[in-house]
């Protein structure tokens, strides 16, 4: 096609430097035979290329195409009536042909034009060529490196890749050196045995190098394949982009050119100075007749053209009717030449043997005013056209470069300022493309989907997901780790000051973890990330963040914000005793507690219940876990070093928590809550706890109150009350669906925090109006509370005679519904190891067993 497309170009105007008339049917038949070539490469190109039709180049193709009918003679006969004029016809009728194949020619020429973009195409083709040419060459230089510095470890691949790196640079000698040994060895066929073996280790040395080099090329075809350069989709397209606006603005000012010519409208009268010779023949005679006739024939056929005849000088005459112009024979009331412009006037002289013997002057300000207008128009249709193209140049780099650019800052800067918010961006983004897809949006959609291909999109996406993954991977206390270093330029630091904060801190641990492990092998992954699904679910559900995940056990933590604490007369921080911060504190109990009836209703943990070799090493396995709970202050901040690092919490309050999940082993209750966090809470929530005991920490001087809630997990089976809450998430069949939920789910933590703070929402009136809740304490009841009572306060004054007596009761109150009463079991296990007596310094508390 490039061949042809030369010709497209020159074609025409060969045929009028080459041949006569009779060779223009063939440069004719040539130009059909074009045209159809040219539309068969358009259909093609409309079913191969993607992008191609209805595009831009797709119209310009179509438009240059047609122009070829205008270099078909037979065509702009009948376009523009320029067939032979028969013999009677008259002047005017040939003036009319003559000026309609000008016309035709001059429209031709303009057209022609638009074929100047075949030339852009080719100039494409051959770029697109060189930068193939450069691929190779780089592919080949990253195959060798491949080859030179990879798999060195043995002396084998040693040596394979010094031979490979030979062969890249020098390929040629194997031959070479394959003809040198054959004629070598031809010599030497008859000499000694010791030459013959010689020659035959030479022979395998050739045989080897040339099984190398078939390695060689095996290794370069796979290696080199996956060695490819990707042109930068936004460059495409801002070079596409930018070659159709260079187009459309050469084109335009092209086409300007001859379209706001003065000689494109007005054709030239040359008869001014002709006529002036048969006037001046007759200047000997005295004013006659035929001399006044030329005058007047003359005046009269120059009186109506355009450009007016205001003036004539006959300087070697005598006569009154011809020597100027006008006079009394001729008296026209015509401007003064005088009163004219330079540009307004021409003249046109009258010379023989090279003197000037009369002259003509012409008036033409009509053509000047038109070629005054013409210019204005050109001058502003120009300049829109390169207003216009400016403003398109600027648009797209703005819209491929700027604006992606512009808000990938935005969104590093809202991530500085709010890390976490992170992960709720490409959600947000998620959910909106989905309400354009709902509005039916069509345009919008295909500009998004369009914007999705370019890498500035990818790389746009690209920050969000790194954000997302930081906040997720460092938690609320990494927060201001990611949001300093975000901030500041130079290097990462991770190691910045700690904070001082307060907290409730949640720790909860897999039970038989070591075993289930041993069991599940590789499985054991699954096992817990399904646990810790529900587990972070939760937690998240009710206002608080997972922090950290080790092996069996996560830290959970529902932080107060700085507005909810002060520093004390002691210089310590100190909880306001606010409602909000009561009602804030309840949320980690039923976070617990949900967790726990979420763990027993899960359609996924039910297959580990039923795996045999799990109850055959634990028999009626089931997965349960420990909670501990307590609030205190806590440094947040990063642990570890320039290596590793994590954002998490250090204090005694954070081991306290761990301490206390560790303890419900002991106690035989799956949850246990500090008596400084049971000071806190809501009278509601108080009222659902139980004082289980009051023990002296190790590392303590100061004894602790331990608090539980009661619960019997296997009454939600029972009842058959209650539903997984991942139950329905398989319906989730793409990513948007399930950006939705997360966002809903949002939405819905958000509101509840503001319905709590507000006091709009008490969270322990769950206790009442809650199915699973009131299914896992419906055994728990107030005789049963009584008796403990009683019991405990006996115990805690030292009788524990009558103490045994009162827990002997509680235990056996919950046997019918086979249900073992942790605390119960626990303090008769104490009171028995002392004989019924209580330690003679006995003052309350006792030291806890267990670390």
């Amino acid at each position: 096609m490039t061949t042809i497309t030369i010709y497209a170009l020159f074609g025409d105007d060969t045929r009028v430097l080459v041949t006569d008339k009779n060779g223009d049917p063939i440069f004719w038949t040539i130009n059909i035979v074009v045209l159809i070539l040219f539309g068969l490469e358009i259909i093609l190109a409309s079913l191969v290329n993607p992008g191609y039709f209805n595009g831009f180049f797709f119209y310009l193709d179509i438009v240059s195409t047609i122009s070829l009918l205008l270099d078909i003679g037979w065509v702009t006969e009948h376009l523009f009536d320029t067939t032979k004029p028969a013999k009677n016809s008259s002047s005017q009728q040939l003036q009319k042909a003559g000026r309609a194949s000008r016309v035709g020619t001059r429209t031709g020429r303009i057209v022609r034009i638009v074929r100047l973009v075949r030339l852009i195409k080719l100039y494409k083709r051959a770029q697109q060529l060189l930068q193939e040419q450069e691929k190779n060459l780089l592919r080949e230089q990253q195959f060798e490196e491949m080859c030179i510095y990879s798999n060195m470890n043995t002396p084998r691949h040693k040596q394979r890749s010094r031979v490979i790196s030979r062969q890249i640079t020098s390929g040629h000698r194997i031959r070479a050196n394959s003809k040198k040994i054959s004629s070598s060895f031809a010599v030497n066929k008859n000499n000694s045995k010791d030459h013959n073996n010689i020659n035959k280790k030479q022979i395998q040395q050739v045989k080897m190098m040339q099984k190398k080099k078939k390695i060689y090329i095996q290794y370069k075809q796979i290696y080199t394949k996956n060695l490819v350069i990707v042109e930068s989709k936004v460059g495409q397209r801002l070079s596409d982009l930018t070659t159709q606006r260079v187009i459309v603005l050469v084109l335009s000012i092209m086409i300007s050119v001859p379209l706001f010519d003065y000689n494109t409208y007005i054709e030239s009268v040359t008869t001014y100075g002709n006529g002036l010779s048969p006037i001046y023949a007759f200047q000997a005679e005295v004013e006659t007749p035929i001399m006044i006739a030329n005058m007047k024939m003359y005046i009269d056929f120059h009186k109506n053209q355009r450009k007016q005849l205001i003036e004539i000088v006959l300087k070697e005459t005598t006569n009154q009717c011809c020597s100027h112009y006008p006079n009394s024979y001729f008296p026209d009331d015509l401007v003064s030449a005088d009163t004219l412009r330079s540009e307004e006037k021409f003249t046109i002289e009258l010379k023989i043997g090279g003197k000037i013997i009369g002259y003509s002057i012409i008036d033409e300000r009509r053509d000047v005013q038109l070629n005054a207008i013409l210019s204005i128009v050109r001058t502003i249709f120009i300049s829109l056209i390169l207003t216009s193209g400016a403003i398109f140049f600027t648009r797209d780099a703005e819209n491929l470069i700027l604006i992606p650019i512009n808000n990938m800052i935005k969104k590093v800067k809202r991530i500085a300022e709010n890390p976490l918010e992170a992960a709720q961006m490409e959600e947000r983004e998620a959910l909106a493309f989905e309400q354009l897809v709902k509005d039916g949006n069509i345009q919008e959609i295909a500009r998004l989907k369009e914007l999705e291909k370019y890498e500035t999109t990818i790389l746009e996406k690209l920050i969000i997901k790194i954000g997302a993954l930081l906040a997720i991977g460092f938690g609320e206390a990494g927060s201001q780790i990611i949001a300093q270093n975000m901030k500041k330029g130079g290097e990462v630091d991770p190691l910045i000051p700690g904070k001082k904060i307060m907290a409730i801190f949640g720790f909860c641990d897999i039970r038989n973890f070591t075993d289930a492990t041993e069991v599940l092998q590789t499985g054991v992954m699954v096992f817990v990330n399904e646990i810790a699904e529900i587990a972070h679910a939760i937690v998240d559900q009710y206002l608080g963040q997972a922090n950290k995940n080790i092996g069996d056990s996560f830290l959970l933590v529902w932080k107060f914000q700085e507005n909810d604490y002060f520093f004390n007369v002691y210089n310590q921080l100190e909880l306001k005793k606010e409602k909000r911060i009561s009602e804030l504190a309840d949320l980690p109990i039923h976070a617990f507690l949900n967790i726990m009836a979420q763990i027993t209703l899960s359609k996924k943990l039910q297959k580990y219940q039923l795996n045999a070799k799990l109850n055959q090493r634990l028999p009626n396995f089931k997965v349960k876990m420990g909670f501990g709970l307590h609030v205190g202050w806590a440094i947040e901040g990063a642990i570890g070093s320039n290596y590793k690092i994590d954002a998490s919490y250090l204090s005694p309050n954070v081991n306290m928590s761990a301490r206390l999940e560790a303890a419900t082993k002991q106690f035989g209750t799956n949850l246990l809550i500090s008596g400084k966090l049971y000071e806190i809470l809501t009278p509601k929530c108080q009222k659902q706890c139980r004082h289980i005991d009051r023990v002296l920490v190790k590392g303590s001087l100061i004894p602790m109150n331990l608090y539980t809630v009661d619960v019997n997990l296997q009454n939600i089976i029972d009842k058959n009350v209650g539903r997984d809450m991942f139950q329905n998430q398989d319906k989730f069949v793409n990513e948007i669906q399930k950006k939705k939920h997360r966002v809903q789910q949002r939405l819905l933590r958000n509101k509840l925090k503001e319905d709590i703070i507000s006091l709009k929402v008490h969270i322990s009136d769950r206790f009442k109006n809650n199915k699973e809740l009131i299914a896992m304490r419906e055994f728990f009841t107030e005789d049963f509370y009584k008796e403990w009572n009683y019991g405990f306060q006996n115990y805690l004054e030292g009788n524990w005679k009558t103490a045994y007596y009162a827990f002997q009761k509680t235990l056996d109150m919950l046997i019918h519904v086979n249900y073992i009463d942790g605390p119960s079991n626990t303090l008769i296990e104490v009171i028995q190891y002392h004989n019924m007596q209580a330690p003679q310094d006995w003052q309350g508390f006792r030291a806890l067993t267990e670390k």
